[in-house]
């Protein structure tokens, strides 16, 4: 019984729905297609000035690679390069390539971002370091923005 149920409410609902459109199709199709332009051309607007915002999307990226592109930011730098532990993360390493877009990726820059002082040489100094709780049972990790000459 529930299924012949389900299907009364479900004509009943459809029945108030289209119960506009044939007293005055013509009418309630305008109207229709002009709330739909409308919505289309404020959400278009929207999304224009979303994407010419800087930093805006940046929340759905890791919380580390959001932080790493900030420092990249904030230094204003135009080039850099992740250490060896940065580049074994894969998700670490696209995100911040994808997000840190128009600062280029270059392996001979001398600004370098690493997961931790581990992945650094000996003749690095280090700018900038930021600790973060990961959500997997690993604990910590560090960000690190250093200056590692050639």
């Amino acid at each position: 019984m529930p299924q012949k149920r389900d299907f009364l409410c479900k004509g009943i609902v459809l029945s108030f729905l289209l119960l506009p459109l044939s007293a005055h199709p013509s009418a309630f199709l305008k109207k229709l297609k002009s709330k739909i332009l409308e919505t289309t051309w404020e959400q278009r607007l929207k999304n224009y000035q979303n994407l010419t915002t800087p930093g805006y999307g940046l929340y759905v990226i890791p919380r580390i690679v959001e932080k790493a592109v900030l420092v990249l930011r904030k230094h204003q730098l135009t080039d850099y390069r992740y250490s060896q532990s940065w580049s074994d993360d894969i998700l670490y390493r696209q995100r911040l390539h994808e997000a840190a877009w128009p600062i280029k990726l270059d392996s001979s820059s001398e600004h370098t971002i690493s997961l931790g002082r581990k992945g650094l040489r000996k003749n690095c100094t280090v700018v900038e370091g930021h600790v973060f709780d990961r959500v997997d049972p690993k604990g910590k990790e560090e960000l690190i923005y250093a200056i590692c000459p050639r």
